[in-house]
């Protein structure tokens, strides 16, 4: 409880505080904050409303092309996974170290039985991103590239090769339902989850020394999920080991050969 008596009326407070809450200048300072606080906070509510509703009713007039490269800087996040947009990449997706690389949002049950991934501003909505050129990442934090496979569901589609190399996180990766038209490379990865499911790959894929630490009871290890490979599917240094599944005939089709561990979740392409 404080004791000290309020100063009279007219004259100067002896406490500094005081002072200074009592000024003009403090006073002119407040109303200057209110007059930018208020405004600014007003104009995002009313951005973010019309970015939603943009975004549920106006897509094509929320596509976006992007005529050279997209580079993610080191430690930056690119989501492009929580509204419904089309996007369009003339050449390639680079990821820096420590970055978040987030492709693709789609209703629930579209990849697979019982995967999706709803985009946040619309969980009815979806993605289409086309990429014509690569995707890399070097020891980035978390990598989701999330596609459909179900008609009118969205699309993620690489023209090219998709390279992960190194990378460490407590994040889940998800490598799901894309068109990859090169190879698929992941190696020297450490995740909570890594899933390369429901993709088809029209070169080789390569999955090596990859290090999965979910905790969970009855964790299955690298998913390596009913994709479709065109022609190698190469499988080795999966730790705790390779799961093909919960579900019995998703299998991997493969036109050429499965090596290593993942020869005995995979059938030829036929």
């Amino acid at each position: 409880m404080s004791t000290e008596t309020p100063a009279p009326p007219g004259t100067t407070p002896r406490d500094p505080y005081l002072r200074l809450q009592q000024s003009p200048e403090f006073s002119s300072l407040r109303r200057s904050l209110r007059s930018f606080v208020f405004p600014m906070t007003v104009a995002f509510l009313a951005w973010y409303a019309l970015y939603v509703i943009l975004s549920a009713y106006a897509r094509g007039f929320m596509s976006t092309k992007v005529v050279g490269n997209i580079n993610v800087a080191a430690g930056a996040v690119f989501d492009a996974q929580s509204a419904p947009s089309t996007i369009t990449v003339g050449h390639n997706v680079t990821a820096a170290a420590g970055s978040l690389l987030g492709l693709g949002c789609q209703p629930t049950n579209t990849i697979g039985m019982f995967a999706g991934v709803p985009c946040a501003a619309d969980p009815t909505g979806h993605t289409t991103i086309t990429i014509n050129g690569n995707v890399t990442a070097t020891d980035a934090n978390t990598v989701l590239m999330r596609g459909a496979v179900a008609a009118g569901a969205g699309k993620l589609t690489v023209n090219g090769n998709v390279t992960l190399t190194g990378g460490s996180s407590e994040n889940p990766w998800s490598i799901k339902g894309n068109t990859i038209g090169g190879n698929l490379t992941i190696s020297g990865v450490t995740a909570e989850f890594l899933g390369v499911q429901f993709n088809t790959i029209g070169g080789n894929a390569t999955l090596t020394n990859i290090t999965v630490n979910d905790v969970h009871p009855g964790a299955p290890g690298v998913a390596v999920v009913e994709n479709t490979v065109a022609r190698n599917l190469n499988c080795t240094g999966l730790a705790p080991g390779v799961s093909g599944g919960f579900i019995p005939g998703e299998v991997n089709h493969v036109g050429h050969n499965a090596n290593g561990q993942c020869a005995s979740i995979s059938v030829p392409l036929s």
